[in-house]
């Protein structure tokens, strides 16, 4: 047990420099728009990107946020004018969310982030064995995690 906080608390350390890396200003300031945005409110979009049809119902559960605070950051979202609210086709007496022409840059905003910063851990590693290694134990713990959540 003791041991086990030791590699805890190495790990929070290591996890929250990453966390204040990626989320970091970027030099290029390419990224500027979606920066603004907190991370629920760029998981938002990047659900309603996935799966055109999502009700918003749907989208509280997959991102566990409240349904009172969800219609305070779609509001947000659509001032911003990054979605509207759509009638369902799937269920007409719910709403759904369409992103606009804003919403889908930031979408490739994300999807840009992203490929950047998992090309700069990746390239952190010297060997094609350690990235390798790197992919096989965070796939373990992705799906050793799936239970927890």
């Amino acid at each position: 047990m003791e041991q086990n906080k030791a590699y805890i608390n190495s790990f929070s350390k290591i996890w929250h420099k990453l966390l204040k890396l990626s989320y970091g200003s970027s030099d290029t300031g390419q990224f500027k728009e979606m920066k603004q945005l907190s991370h629920v409110e760029v998981s938002i979009i990047s659900l309603v990107y996935d799966n055109p049809d999502i009700i918003i119902r749907e989208i509280c559960e997959k991102i566990d946020v409240p349904k009172s605070s969800m219609t305070s950051m779609i509001d947000r979202l659509e001032k911003k004018n990054y979605l509207t609210r759509v009638i369902s086709k799937r269920d007409r007496r719910s709403f759904g969310l369409k992103l606009t022409e804003e919403g889908m840059k930031i979408q490739n905003q994300h999807e840009e982030y992203e490929k950047h910063i998992f090309n700069e851990i990746i390239n952190a590693l010297d060997t094609d064995e350690e990235k390798e290694t790197f992919l096989k134990l965070t796939d373990k713990i992705a799906n050793n995690l799936k239970e927890f959540f």
